[in-house]
């Protein structure tokens, strides 16, 4: 029936229930052809199957065949349900990075913003710094507001440190400190600390870090940044090693010699 008439038979399989048919062959055909003829109605009972067993591939690989022949918006739509699921194969981003290609190929920039904003926290959430260095970068181009502007730097700072990268978490540090003083109550000032507080970085690397910032050259006097750079430098600074005081001994003669 399927080699006869491929729309006629997936239309009729669905109507049969045959997507639930106890046979995974027969399921699997009505998956496959809904991602070759399905529309948007079917992207949602595919979506139910993507974290199965089974048939987790096929129906993933349907649902965003579907995906790639809807609109932008839609393809945000999708990400936003699925990662709101469990979404154990990470198909979230996937469906992201689609819309995000659809919405540059569309030109909404309002919505291609939203997109990179979820891309940055979800690539922030999993530890991939170079990723989230990239959509911080292209976010802080276009934005205007102050607050927002601020959360992405701190993103920002947070890549910096984490990729071991000082010189640019100084440069950052530096153009804060030429608006204002700072200290350990900023939020900026709290996220070096806690990283230098991490028992698991190595020291050399704090040592790196604190010694980029101690070359910021602020245009004006920070008695407060000054204050708190002296105390990194004591945090990191290597803890001598003690050496134990030798005890007297004859000339000559061992400490352990048994007298005669």
């Amino acid at each position: 029936l399927v080699n006869i008439d491929r729309t006629s038979a997936f239309r009729l399989l669905k109507d049969l229930g045959l997507a639930n048919d106890a046979s995974l062959v027969v399921r699997r055909t009505v998956v496959r052809l809904a991602g070759e003829l399905g529309g948007p109605e079917d992207a949602a009972w595919l979506a139910e199957r993507i974290n199965g067993n089974g048939e987790a591939e096929t129906a993933w690989h349907a649902m965003r065949d579907i995906v790639l022949r809807d609109d932008a918006k839609a393809a945000y739509d999708w990400a936003k349900k699925v990662a709101a699921g469990e979404d154990k194969y990470n198909h979230a981003r996937d469906l992201l990075e689609i819309a995000e290609k659809k919405a540059e190929g569309e030109q909404d920039s309002v919505l291609l913003r939203a997109v990179r904003t979820d891309l940055c926290e979800w690539y922030s959430q999993r530890g991939d710094y170079a990723k989230v260095i990239s959509y911080c970068n292209l976010l802080l181009a276009g934005a205007t507001d102050s607050v927002e502007k601020e959360k992405l730097q701190l993103l920002l700072l947070e890549a910096y440190l984490q990729t071991a990268d000082a010189a640019r978490a100084a440069q950052l540090i530096g153009d804060r400190l030429a608006i204002r003083d700072v200290a350990a109550d900023d939020a900026f000032i709290a996220r070096i600390g806690a990283f230098l507080g991490l028992r698991d970085i190595n020291p050399a690397t704090k040592a790196a870090i604190v010694e980029a910032l101690g070359g910021i050259k602020p245009t004006a006097a920070r008695p407060r940044w000054t204050a708190q750079m002296s105390a990194w430098r004591q945090m990191v600074a290597p803890t001598p090693v003690a050496v134990p005081p030798a005890g007297p001994t004859s000339s000559g003669s061992s400490p352990f010699a048994l007298e005669d």
